[in-house]
């Protein structure tokens, strides 16, 4: 139901508010106790990571953000993207918002 209200919101006209959405569903789905769950949460964030228009500056703190929860997601799953994304982090984002957080991942859970 989720997809369907996010549906509504234009992509172009608010980024922003668009991406706080992907943002937002990937969250609930990475942080569930469903594996399935996680590895959808994370598709969702590799597809707004890769087509996210950030020749608009509102979006760049929702991308920072997209990408800590893309290597969380990688560390719960105890899978070694987690360093990729961490250093895809750290790349773009050399003095970012979240860069305690990306360098102290979570365990990897069990599910």
């Amino acid at each position: 139901k989720f997809d369907k209200l996010l549906s509504f919101v234009n992509k172009v006209k608010y980024p922003k508010i668009y991406n706080l959405g992907v943002l937002g569903s990937a969250e609930a789905m990475i942080n569930s106790d469903s594996k399935s769950f996680v590895l959808i949460g994370i598709g969702r964030l590799k597809m707004a990571i890769e087509f996210m228009d950030t020749r608009k500056a509102e979006v760049i703190p929702v991308q920072e953000k997209m990408y800590l929860t893309l290597a969380r997601a990688y560390a719960y799953l105890g899978d070694d993207k987690r360093f990729e994304a961490r250093t895809m982090y750290n790349k773009k984002f050399p003095n970012g918002m979240f860069t305690t957080e990306i360098n102290d991942l979570p365990d990897k859970k069990s599910y």
